[in-house]
């Protein structure tokens, strides 16, 4: 289902989730694969034929995990879209779910180890009422992050103003960073693979840009 824009509203930016996650799972796929049919080949050394199908039938069990997760990943890649305007958040797929920036309390992060190193995490977006909008495999999710804060950041000046200076939605505290500190942080995703020279080149002018 495609977003319709409302009144006034304009598309910021979008994203898709990251094909890393299906590659590494579909490689994790590869390589179970492979164990079988070496063990396969091993079935006349020293492995015991009960050892042997216990492993192969752990294994075959392992495999078709990945390969599932595999193919889930690539489709949400194909499938699902995430928009950002400048009034809402929207996770675009066979239906929407949005969230107004005037109903969000919070804006956090989560990634582990290892698509930590590939610059992909999810964001968790909570809303009043407790409402949680999962953004899952964002690549290069920490800018995104903070695109998402600047953006909301813009929604609330833009209601305080339109509202005689009324304060909305005070929970969120974007924090202010130096652009020193926001250069190593760009500096980081670069050295861990996360952003490209050319991705990197284009933030650092945004941020020397800045007043």
């Amino acid at each position: 289902m495609k977003i319709r824009l409302n009144e006034n509203e304009k598309k910021m930016f979008e994203k898709h989730p990251s094909f890393i996650i299906a590659i590494f799972y579909f490689i994790l796929f590869a390589i179970s694969i492979g164990f079988i049919i070496y063990l396969h080949k091993s079935e006349s050394n020293n492995i015991s034929m009960d050892t042997n199908c216990f492993l192969n039938t752990g294994i075959a069990c392992f495999s078709i995990v990945f390969l599932v997760k595999s193919l889930a990943s690539f489709v949400e890649c194909i499938l699902i879209t995430y928009i950002i305007t400048n009034k809402r958040i929207v996770i675009q797929s066979f239906n929407l779910v949005e969230i107004n920036f005037d109903k969000v309390e919070s804006i956090a992060t989560n990634s582990n180890l290892i698509f930590e190193l590939f610059g992909v995490g999810t964001i968790l977006v909570t809303g009043t009422g407790g409402t949680v909008l999962k953004l899952k495999n964002v690549p290069n999710y920490l800018i995104f992050r903070e695109n998402l804060l600047k953006t909301q950041e813009k929604f609330n000046k833009k209601n305080q103003s339109n509202n005689g200076n009324t304060p909305i939605n005070n929970n969120i505290l974007v924090p202010q960073r130096s652009k020193v500190d926001e250069l190593k942080e760009l500096k980081a995703l670069l050295d861990s693979g996360a952003l490209t020279q050319e991705e990197f080149d284009i933030e650092k002018q945004k941020i020397l840009s800045k007043n």
